[in-house]
């Protein structure tokens, strides 16, 4: 005795019903809600103007646009605040723009997942490009994943 409500998402080349609302009516009624998380792509760095353009281009290109860019300038002594600060008046993408002093990847990343408000973060170098459908296959696995751990068992 399940009612399951159906989204048509686009997948690649195909549309797929995509579970949204999944009621069971069994014993109890037990409702499971699947909503598309929000991600935070995470970037470190020090000096590297030069490389994030790719990456900036390659986020602007993403088929899941529910995410925002978190950038931790590790103590750059270079201009990439002016870069970033022109990326963000483009308001073609949701970027936070967070400045430290140098204290290493390690805690740079720390910092940024500090400031995280997605449910899912994941971490990119500023010589890494994304294939326009990277955060749209990460969140379509995840639903996936999310669903078979939420939906009533047989045994219920």
């Amino acid at each position: 005795n399940l009612l399951i409500t159906y989204l048509l998402v686009r997948y690649d080349q195909y549309l797929v019903l995509h579970p949204l609302v999944i009621i069971d009516y069994g014993k109890r009624i037990k409702a499971t809600v699947i909503i598309p998380p929000v991600i935070n792509g995470i970037y470190t760095g020090n000096n590297r103007k030069n490389l994030i353009g790719n990456l900036y281009q390659s986020l602007l290109s993403q088929t899941y646009k529910n995410f925002e860019w978190i950038i931790v300038d590790d103590g750059s002594t270079d201009d990439i605040d002016e870069i970033i600060k022109s990326y963000q008046n483009e308001d073609r993408i949701l970027i936070r723009f967070i400045k430290q002093e140098n204290g290493g990847k390690h805690r740079a990343i720390n910092n940024g997942v500090l400031h995280a408000k997605g449910e899912l973060f994941y971490i990119v170098d500023s010589d890494d490009y994304l294939t326009k459908d990277s955060i749209e296959r990460i969140v379509f696995h995840y639903q996936y994943i999310c669903l078979l751990y939420t939906s009533p068992s047989p045994r219920d």
